[in-house]
Parts: structure tokens; C-alpha cells; sequence
């Protein structure tokens, strides 16, 4: 191996590594690997959420969707705000209800929630709609935009270009290339497109059909934890050879790699020293893609 075969991007260790696992692999085996700051700069479920939130693209006449939602005197009126056209009130109350379950109940929970609540919508209703919002977001560095109500979200994702190269070397070598993502699964397979990276698997959250209409109720499993690694299984038959995540929430994921796990530029210690546990590489240092 000589440094042509390095991809770039990446620390020479975990350049050197990645570059003998994907040599290594046999034609078919997986390449795994989370998005939100994996693949991208930046969270396309949230991406997903405040662009439909404010195109006001969400189900507004279903009572399922207001079950959903949740009770109380602030959902109320924006509940009624929706039939005087104040999208402004119900966005408000849409961000406040995200951010509360995110406080409360943590992140996996407030996934979940972003997943449910797209419930009313047709599948294909939802697909343009979402391609439609995240076209104005995609390839922009995430940045914080200021709201009307002076609250602020962040907004835009693009594409890391070192794990883009890898992917890429990776489906040259006959691998399988496969998102796994907590995010709402339409919402990836949006962002993958318009960010040209089409042409690989995705797997993330979704709900069921009902009548033509998604229900709310999540397709098992749910693809969180432990729930990222079963996902791969039920749809490849196999563990990734390779596997690539961010978080504490990619771990089981990385733990299950039959060859190779990169932690990609971890938020703590704690999750360096996890990772070392688990005999999991670390890359500690930005792509430079923001």
C-alpha cells in the first residue's frame, strides 16, 4: 500500500486503517455508516423539522397529528391559529413542543417524536415535501438563523468530502454503502439525493401505512442504540466490515464491525475513553467540511 491508496481527510492512522479494511474486503460485505455529522456537517432530522415546521408542511387537518402534538393552552391556540392563518403561532408551538421532549426525555425521544409527528401525510406527500424544504438548506454550512420570535435554530448540512471519498473507493471495491440513521428515513433519503450521494442504502425512522396515510406508529426496529445494528442485520444478513459513527448512540453499531470502527471526532473524553474500551478507533480531527 503506498500513500495513493490514503484517503484523504482523515489522520494517517485511520487514513492508513480504512484504506487496508476496504482493501481487504470481500465483494459484498458493509460499510456502515451513521449521517448527522458522519456523513454531513450538520442534523437533517432537525433540518427536516424546522424546514416543513415553517412551510407549514405538516398534516395540520389530521387528528392524529394533534394527538401527537400533545395538550395544553399554547397548542390550543395554535391549533386554532391554523384556521386564521397565523403559521407564525403554530411554528412557535411546534419548536417549543421539540425542544421540551428534548429537555425532558432526551434526544431519543425527541427523534422519535420528529418521526411521529409527520403522521397524516401521504408517504409520497411526504417525499416532495421534504425534498422540497431541504433543497434550500442542502450544501450551505450549518448555521444558527434567527427567527421572527428572536429563537434561533440551526440550519443547513453538507457533505463531509472524506467520508464521501470513502464511500465512494468503497462501492469501487463491490462493498455495500449503507446510511443508518435515527433520523427520519424520508428525510435522509432526501438529503442523500440532493447532495449526490444517491446511489447507497439508506435505513432510518419511518412509521406505518395505514389507509394510505402514515399512522405515527414506528416500523420496528427502532433505529437508536442497539436498534442501528438490528436494522443492518435484518436488511444486509450481516455485520458492517467497516462501521463509522460520531456518538454514544453509534457505539453497538461500531462495536459490531467485523474488520474496522472509527469514532469520528468525539464530543468528550468519556466517549474517547468508551470507544478505547471497545477497541474502536478514534478520528479526533475535522475534514474541514465545516
Amino acid at each position: 500500500m503506498d500513500e495513493s491508496d490514503l484517503i484523504r481527510g482523515f489522520t494517517p492512522e485511520v487514513a492508513e486503517a480504512l484504506a487496508d479494511a476496504v482493501h481487504r474486503a470481500p465483494a459484498g460485505s458493509v460499510l456502515a455508516l451513521d449521517w448527522d455529522e458522519t456523513c454531513i456537517s450538520g442534523d437533517v432530522g432537525d433540518a427536516a423539522f424546522w424546514g416543513l415546521a415553517l412551510d407549514m408542511q405538516y398534516a395540520f387537518d389530521s387528528v392524529d397529528f394533534w394527538a401527537i402534538m400533545g395538550k395544553g393552552d399554547e397548542l390550543e391556540m395554535a391549533r386554532l391559529a391554523v384556521y386564521g392563518d397565523d403559521g407564525h403561532a403554530l411554528c412557535d408551538a411546534m419548536i417549543r413542543r421539540y425542544e421540551s421532549i428534548l429537555e425532558s426525555n432526551g434526544p431519543m425521544e425527541a427523534y422519535i417524536w420528529q418521526t411521529r409527528v409527520t403522521t397524516g401525510l401521504r408517504p409520497m406527500q411526504l417525499k416532495r415535501r421534504l425534498f422540497t424544504t431541504l433543497r434550500k438548506q442542502a450544501g450551505r454550512a450549518p448555521d444558527i438563523l434567527k427567527l421572527k420570535n428572536d429563537r434561533r435554530i440551526r440550519w443547513g448540512f453538507r457533505l463531509k468530502p472524506a467520508v464521501a471519498e470513502l464511500a465512494r473507493i468503497a462501492r469501487k471495491r463491490r462493498m455495500q454503502v449503507v446510511v443508518v440513521s435515527v433520523s427520519l428515513r424520508e428525510a435522509v433519503w432526501s438529503a442523500c439525493r440532493l447532495l449526490g450521494f444517491h446511489e447507497h442504502t439508506v435505513l432510518g425512522n419511518a412509521t406505518c401505512v395505514r389507509r394510505g396515510k402514515l399512522s405515527g406508529d414506528l416500523i420496528e426496529p427502532v433505529i437508536y442504540g442497539r436498534g442501528k445494528l438490528d436494522a443492518l442485520r435484518k436488511a444486509t444478513g450481516q455485520n458492517p466490515w467497516i462501521a463509522i459513527g460520531d456518538s454514544d448512540f453509534d457505539l453497538p453499531l461500531l462495536a459490531g464491525a467485523e474488520k474496522l470502527a472509527v469514532l469520528l471526532e468525539p464530543a468528550d473524553a468519556a466517549l474517547i475513553e468508551q470507544a478505547g474500551m471497545l477497541r474502536i478507533l478514534v478520528e479526533p480531527r475535522s475534514d474541514g467540511a465545516g
